[in-house]
């Protein structure tokens, strides 16, 4: 939008007063701004605004007022996202925490009596075609009968102790 009682005016290349460049690399085809400069025996001192107004402003580190507008929503959207990621981060870290406190307390499966072990650590009789650990047995007739296997209750239990 251009502000009518400014100093400054933006034409449009083609339509420039004399000499009708820019005076910096004098283009004569592009807009330019007409900053009120009158030099004598020169004419109007005009800047294009595509190649030496940007120039400059690059030089001067200059961010137009749009672009800082859009930088400043991003930033704010990212603001939220980093709250959000935090308490999701700290929410992970608790229950990663449970876990190595449960971990932490829970005995050493190598350490745990079996059920079909006897305390001279022989198998009991009848349990010599199943592997350890395996949960199921295979009878005479050719149907399985399934073990019951309380190490995992006691390590259920254990850790709901905690």
């Amino acid at each position: 939008m251009t502000n009518t009682m400014s100093r400054f005016k933006i034409v449009n290349g083609g339509t420039l007063m004399p000499p009708g460049k820019c005076a910096v690399c004098g283009s004569v085809s592009k807009a330019c701004i007409d900053f009120g400069f009158d030099l004598d025996f020169y004419g109007v001192v005009y800047i294009c605004i595509e190649d030496c107004f940007n120039e400059l402003a690059q030089q001067l580190d200059y961010v137009h007022a749009r672009h800082v507008k859009g930088i400043e929503e991003l930033a704010e959207q990212f603001k939220k996202e980093i709250i959000e990621l935090d308490k999701e981060n700290g929410e992970l870290r608790a229950a990663l925490g449970i876990v190595d406190r449960i971990r932490s307390d829970v005995p050493d499966p190598n350490q745990l009596q079996l059920d079909f072990e006897s305390e001279s650590g022989e198998t009991e009789p009848g349990t010599e075609e199943t592997e350890p650990g395996s949960p199921e047995q295979v009878n005479e007739s050719g149907s399985t009968d399934v073990q019951h296997d309380d190490s995992l209750e006691k390590l259920l239990k254990f850790s709901t102790e905690l």
